[in-house]
């Protein structure tokens, strides 16, 4: 995906229905191309892009840090 003339890492986006990744799909074409601008395109990517709750994205950070974690080996 590309904003603003940078390439951004390729991420897996979750979007509220087909409907909505379609709309989106188009949106980054147009913007691709120039027909849109960057701030018409981040409305696109509040509007069509499923956004986590808070507490779901802070439970998934601590799980993350748990598993990071390194266990000491016993001796």
């Amino acid at each position: 995906m590309v904003h603003g003339g940078i390439q951004a890492m390729t991420i897996k986006l979750k979007f509220k229905n087909e409907l909505y990744a379609s709309v989106h799909e188009s949106a980054t074409a147009l913007f691709s191309v120039g027909a849109i601008d960057k701030k018409t395109m981040q409305m696109f990517d509040e509007k069509c892009i499923f956004q986590e709750p808070i507490a779901a994205q802070l439970k998934d950070k601590k799980s993350k840090k748990l598993k990071l974690r390194k266990v000491p080996k016993a001796i």
